[in-house]
């Protein structure tokens, strides 16, 4: 008597064996029926070591409950802080050095507390009408200290190709340079593309080079 016929009619975990099935190869395949009514083939080995214990059913039941164990825990799910934790993930998981916006992100890490979106949430808050997730220093990883609520203007100021200046004894970004001067950035950016430094680009104003003197100005 095969392997296959001592199993027929006994039970293993939701599946019972009901014949023998064509095999493949060397491997011995069984015809089984699980307790939720679906007939179908597997290998007995699978059985046997327990990768097999349903037709598929237990597997979709366990990510079922998952799933509303996760809503009941902070019912936040589909909220706008959820969706923030879990675009930070994403973009961390999917890095990629060839990708035109996850290049920024290759070697970016989060720290082991925010695994949990609970604790995620406890430390950020709500997330305001318009806000971000922003890290405040991009060298550094996502967690509590370097991370904010930010505008989608501070976000744009904060990435890594922003141009950092002196104004007035305050880092600042060149755009908010341009701003506070009431300089068009995209004059200063044409006269730093030219060879200009940015301080230089900055204090020229709204004249034009030969009106200005840089032999002291870095």
């Amino acid at each position: 008597m095969s392997q296959v016929d001592q199993m027929i009619g006994k039970r293993y975990g939701r599946l019972t064996v009901i014949k023998a099935a064509a095999p493949k190869g060397r491997q011995q395949r069984c015809h089984y029926r699980c307790d939720c009514g679906t007939v179908g083939e597997t290998y007995i080995s699978n059985i046997l070591r327990g990768n097999s214990k349903s037709c598929g059913c237990l597997k979709r039941e366990v990510t079922a409950q998952r799933n509303r164990d996760t809503k009941k825990t902070h019912g936040k799910t589909g909220s706008p802080e959820h969706g923030s934790w879990g675009c930070m993930w994403h973009r961390v998981r999917h890095a990629d050095p060839s990708h035109p916006l996850l290049r920024y992100y290759v070697g970016v890490t989060v720290c082991k507390e925010w695994e949990s979106f609970e604790r995620f949430l406890a430390d950020m808050g709500p997330r305001p009408k318009g806000g971000t997730l922003d890290r405040i220093d991009s060298s550094k990883g996502y967690c509590k200290e370097n991370c904010r609520w930010a505008t989608k203007k501070q976000q744009a100021e904060n990435r890594k190709s922003t141009i950092v200046v002196d104004y007035f004894g305050e880092e600042t970004s060149l755009a908010e340079a341009c701003r506070r001067l009431e300089i068009p950035y995209g004059t200063v950016r044409m006269r730093i593309r030219r060879g200009r430094t940015p301080l230089q680009a900055l204090v020229m104003g709204g004249k034009t080079d030969t009106d200005w003197d840089f032999s002291d100005i870095e």
